[in-house]
């Protein structure tokens, strides 16, 4: 009986060394960040490449686990989710259409081994209305950087 208790024990061992090695908890010191790239005078009706840079510890991250972006117009309004592809090591698109001109926000949802990245962008489709004006001269500088946890 104490030789299976023993076995036991020391699988138990190598399985919880194993789990310690992919903490979230110790990947903070690996920092993972995400990059949106917006295009250049975005208009209605026709389709728009954003670009995400995904980088850990400075360099471009190979292969993240999961990227999307969320996509949406006024707080408390439906998003829209959109998967971004793959272009190059540690470069994301995706495209979106927009109906209609106005104040958009976007935000990108990016995970690699249990750490995520969700830096947001506030842009602009075509012409403001003065209310979205005065939104955007009131608004914080930008979230650029991802948001660790």
């Amino acid at each position: 009986m104490s030789k299976r208790l023993a076995a036991f024990t020391f699988a138990g061992a190598i399985l919880l060394s194993g789990c310690v090695a992919g903490n979230p908890e110790e990947r903070l010191s690996e920092p993972l960040e995400a990059y949106i790239y917006l295009p250049e005078d975005l208009s209605t009706d026709t389709p728009e490449t954003f670009t995400i840079h995904v980088t850990e510890i400075g360099e471009l991250l190979e292969e993240a686990d999961d990227i999307n972006i969320e996509v949406w117009q006024e707080a408390g309004e439906e998003s829209e989710w959109i998967e971004a592809q793959s272009s190059e090591a540690g470069v994301y698109t995706a495209e979106a259409i927009f109906e209609e001109e106005g104040l958009y926000y976007i935000q990108a949802h990016v995970s690699s081994g249990g750490v995520t990245a969700m830096p947001v962008k506030s842009f602009t489709v075509g012409e403001l209305t003065e209310e979205e004006q005065a939104v955007v001269e009131e608004e914080p500088e930008e979230h650029d950087e991802g948001h660790h946890h």
